[in-house]
C-alpha cells in the first residue's frame, strides 16, 4: 500500500510525464499490477476472516479445547496489534481506494 501511495504521488505530481515512453508505460504497468495485487490481498483477507467465522460457529469444541483457547488468543491479539496499529494509518491509499477493496 505504501508503494501504491507513492507511485499515486509521482502520478499526481507530473514526474512520469517527464519520462520516456517506454517508461511512463513500464511505471503505468507497474501501478497497475501492484494495486491487483493490493485488491487480491484484500479480497483473499476478507474470505479468510470469513471461513474462519463460518468454521468457528459450526466447530466450537475445537476452539474452546483448554490447550488450543490461550493459543489462539494471542493470534487473534497479534493480529489486532498489527492491524489496528499507529502504523496502518501510513497505509491508506488516498486515491481511488475502491480499485484496492473488495
Amino acid at each position: 500500500m505504501t508503494q501504491i501511495r507513492e507511485k499515486q504521488a509521482e502520478r499526481e505530481t507530473g514526474a512520469w510525464q517527464g519520462l520516456p515512453s517506454a517508461q511512463r508505460v513500464e511505471a503505468e504497468n507497474g501501478y497497475r499490477h501492484m494495486s491487483m495485487l493490493a485488491r487480491f490481498h484484500n479480497i483473499m483477507g476478507n474470505e479468510t476472516i470469513h471461513a474462519l467465522e463460518m468454521m468457528t460457529t459450526e466447530i466450537r469444541t475445537i476452539f474452546t479445547n483448554a490447550m488450543m483457547v490461550d493459543r489462539i488468543a494471542a493470534m487473534l491479539n497479534y493480529f489486532l496489534l498489527h492491524l489496528v496499529s499507529v502504523s496502518m494509518l501510513l497505509l491508506n491509499v488516498v486515491r481511488c481506494p475502491y480499485k484496492v477493496q473488495r
